[in-house]
């Protein structure tokens, strides 16, 4: 990619999973370029390991580490944030312990948030912090909202064509069914400090062991899926931090039941007959497309089931109700009471600002504009083409290597073994959660602007298949 050689206001924004954030994020910055600047996207670990020294504004997608806030302010970048996973959480005093970080609070100059509820209970938290937090909601509904999800109509009207009638199952058992394995998020959660006394471990083993019954529980929920609704495919779509193999080993002998994982989320919403789920963001995003949506909950924790999207769905607490009401929707798709119940319009305000009125990319955008940032043109050299990310230190890759020899010791109960070498390494988990960009997106600008009515300054090029940059138009 030539960079834009004009000076401009930078923004980049780190991603972790492409289908959660990319296209939200593209909307944003579509919204920078238009009011003139430049915006930059890719994988978290590429841009973080590759940032030129120059001063911009870097929007972080958690408030969890001080010594990255510290490393993007040395650089001289100015820092703000918001918290991917800050809609989807049990209770405050569990976010407050895992999600925020007071001395990476303390350097962040501007918090956006999802709603009123996490500002609630950052401040249950956080004091004096007032001043940062803002209440814009997050891009990635903005394109849920009525005026703007025909971005993704194309995209659920080919899948329509191609799957006919199917019923989508969304899963996230990325704690206990990890594409590294069982053990692997207790781990990470450990080296981040967040278990560090026993009754944190204990509830992290009574967590899990929860978290287990529910997802065989699912897996056993797959032959009846199958046998009830033969006309229908049943997709099973896993989080991108999962092990995918462990759901294309529970479809198979299932005739109409596939494991498929690919493309955003919201046009798979959009072309279901039925979404199912259990405790998933996908939950509250079916709501707010108007989509019939189940929370299955053979098994219930008041302590950790998650409020918001249960809430916002049906609820079938066993396979017969289940099958029940997905027959009802079947039967009748489109029936008014199948789309999104109003008395729970009022809980989703709680928790998501900007459904109506202004973007949230609107409002963020109005919040960055007021930070003085000095505009620059990019180095030609300023972003490699072909160092996809830096290397993993070696005490990392030495603790993953352990890790991983530790599961298999635990599976097999013998000495431990090294990595499984069949493809369960680091760059492949990478591609996992964020694809090569290897499309033309020019075509994704062209629908918002013809959606919108709005963008037609703005250009967008892409660098290898890793970084994205959206810039103003120079005519």
């Amino acid at each position: 990619m030539q960079v834009p050689k004009q000076k401009l206001k930078w923004l980049i924004f780190p991603i972790e999973n492409y289908v959660r954030e990319f296209y939200g994020k593209s909307l944003l910055s579509a919204v920078a370029a238009e009011r003139g600047w430049g915006a930059l996207l890719a994988y978290k670990g590429y841009i973080r390991h590759n940032l030129p020294a120059i001063n911009g504004v870097i929007v972080e997608m958690n408030m969890t580490n001080a010594e990255r806030v510290e490393r993007y302010l040395d650089l001289g970048w100015r820092v703000c944030a918001w918290d991917e996973e800050g809609l989807i959480y049990n209770n405050g005093e569990v976010y407050a312990q895992r999600r925020l970080n007071e001395a990476a609070l303390g350097k962040i100059e501007k918090v956006f948030l999802w709603g009123e509820n996490q500002r609630k209970d950052i401040l249950e938290h956080s004091k004096g912090i007032e001043h940062k937090l803002f209440l814009t909601g997050n891009p990635r509904f903005d394109l849920l909202r009525p005026d703007l999800r025909g971005f993704y109509a194309p995209a659920a009207d080919s899948l329509k064509n191609s799957y006919g009638r199917y019923i989508l199952v969304n899963t996230t058992f990325g704690d206990v069914n990890h594409y590294f394995g069982r053990d692997y998020n207790m781990q990470i959660l450990r080296e981040a400090g967040k278990l560090t006394t026993e009754a944190q471990v204990a509830d992290q083993i009574a967590r899990e062991a929860y978290k287990v019954s529910l997802f065989n529980a699912f897996i056993g929920m797959l032959p009846g899926l199958s046998a009830h609704f033969p006309e229908h495919t049943i997709i099973v779509r896993p989080h991108p931090a999962e092990d995918f193999d462990t759901w294309s080993s529970a479809a198979r002998g299932l005739p109409n039941v596939s494991m498929i994982h690919a493309g955003d989320p919201i046009p798979w919403m959009l072309g279901a007959e039925v979404v199912i789920h259990n405790s998933c963001t996908t939950g509250v995003q079916a709501y707010l497309l108007g989509r019939p949506v189940i929370a299955y909950r053979p098994v219930q924790s008041e302590k950790y089931d998650m409020v918001l999207p249960n809430a916002l769905s049906f609820q079938a607490q066993d396979l017969d109700g289940l099958v029940a009401m997905i027959g009802q929707f079947t039967a009748h798709p489109g029936r008014p009471d199948a789309g999104p119940d109003e008395q729970k319009r009022p809980i989703m305000q709680k928790y998501i600002e900007s459904m109506q009125g202004a973007w949230a990319s609107d409002r963020i955008m109005d919040e960055l504009e007021k930070l003085a940032v000095s505009p620059q043109a990019l180095a030609p050299g300023a972003f490699p083409a072909e160092q996809k990310e830096a290397p993993r230190p070696a005490g990392m890759r030495d603790k993953l290597a352990g890790l991983l020899a530790g599961m298999k010791k635990r599976l097999a109960g013998d000495a431990p073994k090294p990595p499984d070498p069949h493809g369960k390494n680091w760059d492949n988990y990478t591609r996992q959660r964020f694809p090569a960009l290897d499309y033309d997106i020019q075509s994704d600008l062209k629908r918002m602007q013809t959606l919108t009515g709005r963008f037609s300054n703005v250009r967008v090029e892409r660098a290898d298949n890793d970084l994205v940059c959206f810039y103003p138009s120079e005519d």
